[in-house]
């Protein structure tokens, strides 16, 4: 005789396994891509005049054509300073004294820096605040955290109304779709971009690598440019990678974007919030690698 309840504990396993095998097959979230506002990728070999405000992202792009060059950089962001002991200070070339992380705002957005000062110049590093305009030397190298080094050079003055805005030709504009109104001061796009809401892109878990088409990745986080590593197992026409977290119907996934060379300066466009075609390359251990496919 069986027990109550048996026949409903026999159930209970293959309900589940019906359910896991309904979810795995509901097929990717659709999203509208926000790429479709968007011009050609912005041409490598055109670059800022030496007093343009700098992003930082651009170095890591670009790094032979402004390492050793005096720049501007617009602080949005200051972190607390750090002096040096004699070890920290002799990884840099030549040494430095005191250091700080900041975030420096262009035309095509913001980027990390670590700002260094030598003997001579360890005193003005407390008068350094968000709003105001540095002129800087970009050394050659990576300095904390892998960041582009910026040796402080002087205090910049500049004409009222000349605000860093961001450029909407070719470039993704303000999440809020408004240009920021130069009377408003310098603003922090990047942190802006952190409240922007992230729509539910396609499924990362599921999707196969290589893929013949391109998926949407709804950008929910992202991280900053570099060239591809040598030995990274990259295509012959990638040049430069971007880690980005895209969120899908079950969580977000970590996933490698990768560039050629044309398009590198495309990499500037993603922020939270941004939609944008991918074509899945590869699964990889930390996640998936995917060409970007946007214009």
């Amino acid at each position: 005789m069986r027990r109550p309840g048996s026949c409903f504990a026999r159930l209970v396993p293959l309900m589940l396994a019906l359910g896991c095998t309904e979810s795995a097959a509901t097929p990717p979230a659709a999203a509208e891509t926000t790429t479709a506002r968007w011009g050609s990728a912005p041409n490598a070999d055109e670059r800022e005049g030496p007093n343009a405000p700098l992003d930082p992202r651009r170095v890591r792009l670009d790094p032979a054509a402004y390492e050793d060059t005096e720049r501007i950089c617009a602080i949005v962001f200051k972190g607390p300073d750090e002096e040096l002991g004699a070890i920290a200070a002799r990884a840099y070339d030549p040494p430095r004294v005191r250091r700080s992380s900041i975030r420096c705002t262009g035309a095509s957005g913001t980027g990390w820096a670590d700002l260094v000062f030598d003997e001579a110049s360890r005193d003005l590093a407390d008068l350094v605040a968000e709003g105001q305009r540095l002129r800087v030397r970009v050394e050659r190298g990576r300095g904390h955290r892998g960041r582009p080094i910026l040796s402080f050079v002087a205090f910049q003055t500049e004409p009222r109304g000349e605000a860093p805005r961001f450029d909407p030709r070719g470039l993704a504009p303000p999440l809020d779709d408004a240009t920021p109104d130069p009377a408003a001061g310098v603003r922090d796009e990047g942190a802006d971009a952190l409240l922007a809401e992230v729509p539910v892109g396609a499924n990362w878990t599921t999707l196969e690598a290589p893929s013949e088409l391109p998926h949407a990745c709804a950008v929910e986080g992202v991280g900053e440019p570099d060239p591809v590593p040598t030995e990274g197992g990259y295509a012959p026409e990638v040049t430069h990678h971007l880690p980005v977290f895209c969120r899908g119907p079950a969580g977000p996934v970590r996933v490698d974007v990768t560039f050629a060379a044309d398009q590198r300066l495309a990499a500037l466009r993603l922020r939270r919030g941004e939609v944008v075609p991918l074509t899945p390359v590869v699964r990889t251990e930390s996640g998936v690698r995917a060409q970007y496919a946007g214009p």
